[in-house]
């Protein structure tokens, strides 16, 4: 078609959406069905013409108006129904009569477009070579990229096809190539391939069917009908072949088809041709799906599903995969993408039940379940593959699967056996048919299969074989044995939610929604609505913006829902619409909001905490930041806590479409980090800004408040404190950086709970206090007397015993400030401290003090130079005071303009330090400090 696949995928959903819409009745409702069809037309005629003319039109649809290869055309639409059609057709034809110039062309766009198209086209007899009407298929085929909608206008008037051509009459050449010569029964072959690989037990049996023929095609796909015959894809289209007697005739001649056709239960047959899946089906051609990229192929999925794969993993991370797995609803327009997360290169797929597919690599296989998850999981869950490049699976059984794949050597290839139920792969062949490549693979419907393939030769000379399989492992193959209820496993989807992820298919009229809004946020409304087909209660999530940062945001809200579907903590997404305007999830029982009052016991508090952790550890190991954790975003779904509302993610780095979209703060106020508030340093936003959202989570928890902005919500004293203090540090470097550190914090606590506070706090002295290994115990422990404020033995007997506070307080300096107010409330103690107790701490606070002033921290230098004074006028004691004044001396501008401002408020401190302002060299405002409030006491 000319337009790369992504586009057409982008126009095929706003075709499904045209499509699937109500019929039009009101005035209302007929302008926006226009509105709707004139994107679908506009890039369709853009690709020949982009000066294109697209608007409304008088049919009661958009007209459009185009020049292609040098002609004028004129393209009027209509939705007319039956009972319309004759006074449709009579205004089409005095407008082509009264026009001087231009070809016109009718397309009939309602439900029977068809039939209604056929009637025009009986009365436009005498206009034949100057209009032409066209239906729905002509439509499809330009959407799914068959060709563009002005090369089938041209085809039209050229072709002499009638007034109403079909498709096929339009795409398929016109002079079909010659019957291609038939193969030969086994006879000179016989003797070249007749071997039996040599395996022991299990082992096959290779015997030549057809030999030779098919002037000089070269097959690239296998089928097998129900009246036995094969379907052989070559270059030229598509040949049918008799199994039993060799000869050849073309099922389809059309040039450019790829990969093995699937045949249907009702007689027709789907094949791959330039990126569209097209339908023949008693000579009819159809298109019914497309978009995809060169080498897509064809799967037959359960209970008569039809998918296609196309696009590659990665090897080891080495790029961004652009591997799929899309459902197709033989419809235009309805189909629903899957990107799958395999770090292979992906060769072929095969269904398993279900949902459930083999995706075969060289290197490595995986079993992805598709009602669950599109990732393929962690690389120990892989099935080692012992085929260099499994071009072609078939199944066994439920859990059986014979890969075919080349040797490397261009003289043979390797049949192996995968058993996904153990996990494992044959080492060796079961089979090495001495062919250069192979076209296929496929049940011969007996418990046997047929092969497809070529001798080896040079090119253009290599003779085509079909090869008899027998004495394959298990009794029967097909698709009777491959169909089994697949497992959803301890931590998968549960029943009936599981059905509805089987029956996905992006279609809203599945749902009934009800009418009130059960929640809203910034991107769309959530309804309660139930699943036909199941009858299963579900959340219709709806986008609220066609605005390309929403749209951007459930698209990342449905990939990863998917993706991380599997979790036992994260909202799996059901279904989806295939442009993203809505999606299905699981109907929850009540948010973290709705049970708050519940989650102030800690034990409740604790399961919660635990659950969002490891929703986050799931995510963050692919490097995606939530940035958005906030009790409304935390459902509970059978009992079970489950993180929702993906739409605020960062993608990998690397991965992100536009960074231009944070250029807003991210996040809800109140539970986002700091840095999301920088549209800068929120797309570079890590981690520890989810870790600082759980921590405000259980804030709010604990205290039923609302969090502020950049504030954080501090549980009463204990160990729940600590653990937030350090989850939502405003520095991001403070908080823990992983979740694994997290949790480590989270277990050290809650367990440390179980012991006095002061307990810990002297074995984290000891260490502190060794040569080495002190700043992770010093910073523990000033972490341990932020949470225990009230602790009085701690700070005077253990926290003034730390021989250098200073590097701890200024690591910390909004923790360090909570531990120095605490610090001087505790100078009333009762009983009194002892002389030495007092000397330590004012010693201790003079060394915080110092550390504060000597690193520019004027804050923490106030609050420990108020601590001190405090101290100072409640005891006067000798010691410190006559190193405080020998402090004192050393302070120079904005130390000693600060400290004299703490001296000002403590007269009876200040008296102490009188002669400082007889000596030489002291700072003025020092002096001038202790010579006011000694004159102010005079």
């Amino acid at each position: 078609m000319g337009t790369d696949t992504n586009t057409v995928q982008d126009l095929m959903a706003g075709y499904d959406r045209w499509r699937t819409a109500p019929p039009a009745e009101a005035g209302t409702d007929r302008v926006m069905a226009a509105s709707r069809l004139i994107k679908v037309l506009r890039p369709l005629i853009e690709v020949s013409d982009e000066e294109c003319n697209v608007d409304r039109g008088p049919l009661g649809g958009p007209f459009a108006a185009f020049e292609y290869e040098g002609r004028d055309y004129l393209l009027l639409t209509s939705d007319a129904g039956p009972q319309d059609v004759d006074e449709m057709t009579a205004e089409f034809a005095k407008r082509v009569t009264d026009s001087q110039r231009g070809q016109h062309v009718l397309l009939c766009t309602g439900p029977q477009s068809a039939h209604e198209a056929a009637r025009a086209a009986q009365l436009l007899g005498d206009l034949a070579g100057q209009a032409v009407v066209l239906d729905r298929s002509h439509l499809d085929a330009a959407v799914c990229g068959v060709a563009t909608l002005a090369e089938l206008v041209k085809a039209a008037f050229r072709r002499d096809a009638g007034l109403h051509p079909s498709l096929a009459a339009l795409v398929l050449p016109r002079a079909v190539p010659a019957v291609p010569a038939p193969m030969d029964p086994a006879g000179r072959g016989q003797q070249l391939l007749t071997r039996r690989a040599e395996t022991g037990e299990g082992s096959v049996e290779t015997r030549p069917l057809l030999f030779g023929g098919l002037d000089g095609h070269v097959p690239t796909g296998l089928a097998v009908v129900p009246d036995g015959k094969a379907l052989v894809t070559v270059d030229d289209g598509i040949i049918d072949l008799d199994l039993r007697t060799g000869a050849a005739r073309w099922r389809l001649a059309l040039p450019g088809c790829e990969g093995p056709v699937l045949p249907r239960d009702d007689g027709s047959f789907l094949l791959i041709r330039g990126g569209a899946v097209l339908r023949l089906h008693e000579g009819q051609l159809s298109a019914v799906a497309g978009g995809f990229p060169p080498g897509a192929r064809l799967v037959q999925g359960d209970r008569g599903e039809v998918w296609v794969l196309s696009g590659s993993g990665v090897t080891f991370g080495s790029g961004e995969g652009t591997l799929t797995l899309t459902w197709i609803g033989l419809e235009a327009g309805r189909q629903v993408r899957y990107p799958i997360a395999f770090d292979a290169a992906v060769r072929s797929a095969v269904c398993l039940g279900g949902r459930r597919f083999l995706l075969a690599a060289g290197g490595h296989h995986a079993v992805v379940d598709l009602a669950l998850s599109t990732d393929a999981g962690p690389q120990a869950s892989w099935i080692l593959s012992h085929a260099p490049e499994p071009g072609h699976v078939l199944t066994t059984g439920r859990d059986g699967v014979l890969t075919l794949s080349r040797d490397g050597s261009g003289t043979r290839l390797l049949l192996h056996h995968v058993n996904t139920a153990t996990m494992t792969g044959s080492s060796e062949p079961l089979s090495a048919p001495p062919l250069a490549v192979a076209a296929g693979l496929v049940d011969a419907r007996d418990g046997s299969a047929l092969l497809l393939g070529m001798l080896p030769g040079a090119p253009g000379e290599q003779v085509p074989v079909l090869l008899h399989l027998s004495g394959l492992p298990h009794d029967t193959i097909g698709p009777e044995s491959s169909v089994g209820e697949a497992s959803a496993g301890p931590q998968g989807t549960r029943e009936p939610y599981r059905k509805v992820a089987e029956h996905a298919s992006g279609d809203k009229r599945h749902y009934k929604q009800e009418s009130a809004t059960i929640g809203k946020g910034g991107q769309g409304e959530v309804r309660s609505a139930t699943h036909k087909p199941t009858g299963v209660k579900v959340a219709f999530k709806r986008r609220g913006s066609d605005m390309p940062d929403a749209v951007a945001r459930m698209t990342r809200e449905i990939h990863i829902g998917r993706r991380l579907g599997d979790h036992p903590h994260v909202m799996p997404v059901l279904d989806a619409a295939t442009d993203h305007r809505w999606f299905i999830m699981p109907f929850a029982e009540a948010t973290a909001e709705d049970r708050g009052a519940e989650l102030r016991a800690p034990d409740r508090l604790r399961v919660l905490v635990d659950a969002v952790a490891s929703a986050l550890a799931a995510a963050h190991h692919h490097d995606w930041i939530h940035r958005d954790v906030k009790p409304s975003n935390i459902l509970l779904l059978d009992g079970t806590w489950r993180l929702a509302d993906w739409g605020l993610v960062r993608r990998p780095r690397g991965e992100t479409t536009n960074p231009d979209r944070t250029r807003f703060a991210v996040g809800t106020p109140g539970f986002a980090a700091p840095e999301l508030s920088n549209p800068a340093r929120a797309h570079d936003a890590g981690p520890a800004s989810d870790i600082y959202g759980l921590g405000q989570v259980i804030g709010w928890a604990l205290t039923g408040e609302t969090p502020q902005i950049n504030i954080p919500l501090l549980p009463p004293s204990g160990p729940w404190r600590h653990i937030v203090q350090q989850a939502t540090q405003l520095d991001p470097t403070q908080r823990p950086q992983t979740i694994t550190a997290f949790l480590a914090l989270l277990e050290r606590e809650l367990a440390a709970s179980r012991e006095l506070p002061v307990v810990r706090a002297q074995r984290l002295l000891t260490e502190a206090n060794t040569e080495g290994s002190g700043r992770a115990a010093a910073d523990e422990l000033l972490d341990l007397a932020a949470a225990n404020v009230a602790d009085t033995r701690l700070y005077l007997d253990v926290l003034s015993e730390l021989e250098r506070p200073g590097p701890a307080l200024l690591r910390n300096p909004r923790e360090a400030a909570t531990v120095l107010q605490a610090m001087e409330s505790h100078r009333r103690a009762d009983p009194w401290p002892s002389f030495a107790t007092i000397d330590r701490v004012m010693l201790w606070l003079l060394k915080a003090a110092r550390s504060a002033g000597e690193s520019g921290e004027l804050p923490l230098l106030a609050e420990a130079a108020t601590a001190l004074c405090s101290w100072d006028e409640t005891y006067d004691q000798w010691t410190p005071q006559a190193a405080t004044q020998r402090w004192l001396r050393t302070l120079q501008g904005p130390a000693a303009a600060e400290v004299a401002g703490v001296l000002r408020r403590f007269p009876e401190s200040a008296r102490h330090y009188w002669d400082l302002t007889e000596e030489a060299g002291v700072n003025l405002a020092i002096a001038a400090a202790i010579h006011h409030v000694s004159q102010d006491q005079a």
